[in-house]
């Protein structure tokens, strides 16, 4: 269905092979969802890879445990050689501020424009901007220049919200309607968000507890650690004299644990949301004294 004049304006297509484009069709009959005979006509440079290379870079991105839906979103990847889209993933994956992205299904847009990427993240680090997404680091320079200098260190939250709908398995509606409750949410940086849950996680929370708190995420591991040891050092006591407000702290579940830990944390900042801040920002700050009943 390529018109001559579309022909023309991508003329590089008359030194590509015809019998490999017979075998992309066939044995490449769709990307995802999409036809390939779509994908071709919008981006046709993908025609002068071979077919075997075309199927080597879907299995290089199928292994790191990407979605074969995700090169919809980013079909240029499929234009870049296959030793270089394998080399990007496995570096890409060593790094913790890329890791957080993987399960995003714009992720390989950041393969694509990896030297831009990683220059960019470089950069932001040095402005003290800790708040990013996909979207900044592979935008126009124009609009990476805009947000660079109107100095903002929040995000829209699709970034924030892709990442805990992967992770909870839960729609990214219904989780913005429990983040949406703290007024900060825009500015908690998607790697502290990742660290905070692993952390939980390693201290045998459950996925149910933590979602039951998810508004505990926002805030960074420094935060919340000594309250949160605290208080399971106090629930492991079982001492029945124990108690916060009259309730005794061994009878607790852990998710109640999770929402004391957020309340002691809260209280300190007269429940204004600054707690999700570096630490460092607000060092002057000291740890509240946990009231409890003997």
């Amino acid at each position: 269905n390529f018109s001559n004049e579309r022909i023309v304006k991508n003329s590089f297509l008359i030194h590509a092979c015809g019998d490999n484009i017979r075998k992309i069709l066939k044995e490449i009959p769709s990307i995802g969802d999409t036809d390939i005979k779509q994908i071709i006509f919008d981006r046709p440079k993908i025609l002068m890879q071979s077919s075997d290379a075309l199927k080597t870079i879907i299995n290089h991105i199928k292994k790191f445990d990407i979605e074969e839906s995700s090169i919809e979103r980013c079909v240029e990847v499929l234009t870049l050689g296959p030793d270089t889209v394998y080399t990007r993933l496995a570096e890409l994956s060593q790094i913790k501020d890329f890791q957080v992205h993987f399960s995003h299904p714009r992720f390989l847009r950041l393969i694509h424009y990896q030297n831009k990427v990683k220059q960019r993240l470089e950069y932001l680090k040095s402005l003290k901007i800790r708040c990013y997404s996909i979207h900044l680091l592979s935008a126009s320079a124009e609009q990476f220049e805009k947000f660079t200098y109107d100095g903002m260190d929040k995000t829209k939250g699709m970034d924030t919200l892709e990442l805990l709908s992967h992770m909870f398995k839960i729609d990214s509606i219904e989780i913005r309607s429990q983040l949406k409750l703290h007024p900060n949410w825009l500015q908690a940086p998607l790697i502290e968000i990742k660290n905070t849950f692993d952390y939980l996680r390693n201290r045998n929370f459950t996925n149910e507890d933590i979602y039951e708190n998810i508004i505990i995420l926002l805030y960074p591991i420094p935060r919340l650690q000594s309250k949160l040891n605290e208080l399971i050092e106090w629930k492991e006591e079982n001492d029945e004299n124990r108690k916060i407000s009259d309730v005794e702290v061994r009878t607790l579940s852990n998710s109640k644990l999770i929402s004391l830990c957020l309340y002691f944390i809260e209280i300190e900042y007269h429940f204004t949301g600054d707690g999700i801040f570096e630490v460092q920002k607000l060092e002057k700050h000291q740890d509240p004294v946990i009231t409890i009943s003997e």
